[in-house]
């Protein structure tokens, strides 16, 4: 059965994704579709047709209150490049734009230093999100 609850969430492509036949890994596109009980997600790209993944070959962003837990427990000894970058991201998540979360999943992208603090993949968010709805 097909649900559109995640449709319209931006998703990057797992860099090393070793099954890749429409070549889409390291990319940034849109869900536009998805059958969560098949671990089917339809990923639109402005250069293509959709492309079919399951969950766990997707990145999405943490929630702003995460990625402020996440930041608030970690010491930088000092004001980075991949720091700024962080900031920047938890600032563009706060925003319900999805120009501003497609501009925070590009800086979340090209910043490995700090991909754990931002992002998850959809395959464990989906998990987390379905236990907090079993614990109310």
């Amino acid at each position: 059965m097909m649900t559109d609850e995640l449709e319209g969430q931006w998703v990057w492509v797992h860099p090393e994704l070793t099954h890749d036949p429409d070549g889409k890994k390291d990319q940034i596109g849109m869900i536009v579709a998805s059958d969560l009980a098949a671990d089917i997600i339809f990923v639109s790209f402005e250069d293509s047709m959709p492309g079919l993944f399951s969950a766990d070959a997707l990145f999405v962003l943490h929630i702003s209150e995460e990625i402020s837990s996440m930041f608030a427990e970690t010491t930088f000894p000092e004001l980075t490049p991949d720091l700024e970058a962080l900031i920047k991201i938890n600032i563009l998540v706060r925003k319900a734009s999805p120009g501003d979360h497609y501009l925070a999943m590009e800086l979340a992208r090209s910043h490995k230093e700090i991909q754990s603090f931002c992002l998850e993949t959809l395959k464990d968010q989906l998990a987390r999100n379905e236990h907090l709805d079993w614990n109310r």
